[in-house]
Parts: C-alpha cells; sequence; structure tokens
C-alpha cells in the first residue's frame, strides 16, 4: 500500500507541477557525403572540401540553426531535460507562458530567417558555384520548391503516463512491470531537477567569488543571471526544497543591492565591499556542502 502511495503522490508532483515541452526541428545540412582526407585533391578549396563537401556558404544557413538552437536555450534556461526523450524539457506552470512566449519568437524569427534564404538560395549557389569551380555538382542540391520542407521548428506540450489497465493494451503483469518503472523514471527525474537547480545555482555564486579572489571585476552577467534565477526559484523548484530556498533567499538579499560597478577590480573605493561579498558567497558554498542532501552535493563542484 505504501509503494502505491508513493507512485501516487511522485506522478502528482510531475503532472501536477508543469507540463513536457518537445520542441521538434529538422534541417537541411547543406553537406554532400564525407570525403576522406587521401581523397582530397591537392588544389580542393577547404572551404568546399574538408572532412565533408559543404554546399553553401555555412553563415547563410547557420542563421537557421541558430534560430532553433534559441529556442532549445529557451527550455533549457526556464526547464529541465527530460533524459532519454530528446528534444524534451519539463517545464514548470508558473514558467509555461513565458516559455511559450520566447519559443514562439524564436519559431517566427526562424521562418522569417526561412523565407529570406529561400528567396536568395539562387543566388547563394551562383556565390558558392565560382568558390567550388569544378568541385560544384547541381545534383547535390535540393530544388527551390524542395528546400522549405528541408527546415522545420515548432514546439508542443504532453504529458507522460501509461495506457490505463482497462484498456487492454497492457495485461496485469507487464502493467506492473511499467508502472514500477515509471515510478522509478519520475523519482529520479524529480532528484535530478534539485541537483540541476543546485548545480545552476552553485555555478552562478562560485563564480563570482572566483572572480573576486582572483582580482578580476565580476561579470555584470553573472549578477544579472544571480537576480534571474532567485525571482525564478519558486517556480522552479518543484520539489519544494526548503533548504535550498534558505540558502538561495539568503543569497539574494546578499546580492540584490549591489551595484556590479562596486566589484569592478582596480578600485581601491570598492575593496571593501568585493571582500565582504566575497566573503559571504563562501559562506553560501559552505552551506551547500554541508547539506546532508545528497541532491544538493552532487551539484557541487570541489
Amino acid at each position: 500500500m505504501a509503494t502505491k502511495s508513493v507512485v501516487k503522490n511522485e506522478k502528482q508532483l510531475v503532472t501536477e507541477s508543469g507540463v513536457f515541452y518537445k520542441i521538434s526541428k529538422h534541417s537541411w545540412s547543406a553537406v554532400s557525403s564525407k570525403v576522406r582526407g587521401n581523397e582530397l585533391p591537392d588544389d580542393a578549396p577547404k572551404r568546399v572540401l574538408s572532412g565533408k563537401k559543404n554546399l553553401i556558404d555555412r553563415d547563410y544557413v547557420s542563421k537557421l540553426w541558430n534560430a532553433q538552437s534559441q529556442a532549445e536555450n529557451v527550455c533549457d534556461r526556464f526547464g529541465y531535460r527530460y533524459k532519454d526523450f530528446g528534444k524534451v524539457w519539463f517545464i514548470p506552470k508558473a514558467l509555461i507562458s513565458t516559455v511559450d512566449k520566447k519559443v514562439d519568437e524564436c519559431v517566427d524569427k526562424f521562418y522569417v530567417i526561412l523565407t529570406d534564404f529561400i528567396n536568395n538560395y539562387g543566388t547563394y549557389k551562383e556565390e558558392w558555384k565560382k568558390i567550388s569551380g569544378r568541385y560544384y555538382d547541381e545534383a547535390l542540391y535540393p530544388s527551390q520548391a524542395d528546400l522549405e520542407s528541408r527546415f522545420y521548428l515548432a514546439s508542443r506540450k504532453f504529458i507522460i503516463d501509461l495506457p490505463s489497465k482497462e484498456s487492454g493494451v497492457l495485461n496485469d503483469e507487464q502493467y506492473k512491470i511499467e508502472l514500477e518503472k515509471q515510478k522509478n523514471e519520475m523519482k529520479e527525474f524529480i532528484d535530478s531537477t534539485l541537483t540541476s537547480l543546485a548545480s545552476n545555482f552553485f555555478e552562478i555564486v562560485k563564480g563570482i567569488e572566483d572572480q573576486i579572489t582572483q582580482g578580476k571585476t565580476v561579470n555584470k552577467k553573472r549578477i544579472e543571471n544571480l537576480k534571474i534565477f532567485a525571482e525564478n526559484f519558486d517556480a522552479m523548484n518543484i520539489t519544494n526544497h526548503k533548504e535550498m530556498k534558505i540558502i538561495v533567499d539568503k543569497c539574494f538579499k546578499i546580492i540584490e543591492k549591489v551595484d556590479p560597478d562596486d566589484l569592478k577590480a582596480g578600485d581601491k573605493g570598492v575593496e571593501t565591499i568585493r571582500k565582504e561579498i566575497s566573503t559571504k558567497m563562501t559562506e553560501i558554498i559552505e552551506t551547500m556542502k554541508e547539506s546532508k542532501d545528497q541532491r544538493i552535493k552532487r551539484a557541487i563542484i570541489f
């Protein structure tokens, strides 16, 4: 009975805390088959033949790849990767609208770039034909009409669940086995969210401490990232981990009123502030190291 209760609670924690978010994408590689080093002619332009045969200036197509990566970066920033499911993230409930907005912006940007790429495809090929010389092969290129189907970017939300027991898709023994797998998978995932959260926090705090102790100017981006992390912490803390919240709140109170200009290196007027912040960041790190929760300890890089 106790095991069934735990399974239900773990499943509820996931399903009631957010949704799974998938980024679907594909794109034209803009290369042909691999070319072995001993098969490369001496006069082969390296931009054209270098391991693989490039079919177009990669600066043009990389804009599309970057837009796809930006959509994934949004999910990395506001969610947790779900292992073994490809480009799938768990997005906490309070951040779903934020992720939707930012991913939609990436998708819109992607298709604007794609339209421009398709409209200029003929010109790009002619440019590359001049660079490629005798290595140019028209047969390797998709037609302009086919090109659009080579690129895609979209997102969708879903939940992970077993077929209902009543459906008959799984027999009793199979259902029992898969239910146990689901329990273990959900527990592992829930534990990983805390470790990931603690790891991201530790990386920012340690970075601030290191830059001060090494006599460097603290990167303003680190301070900004710490403030953003603290602002999003409650939404990302799906396990409602009280110890981690106390640590983050304490750190935020230290840093929230700090002017990044006060953390510049070489300014004697701010050395007292720099030492004070460094000492407090060290205290935060030591608190994490002393935690009895192994999920937090696993996040620390000694």
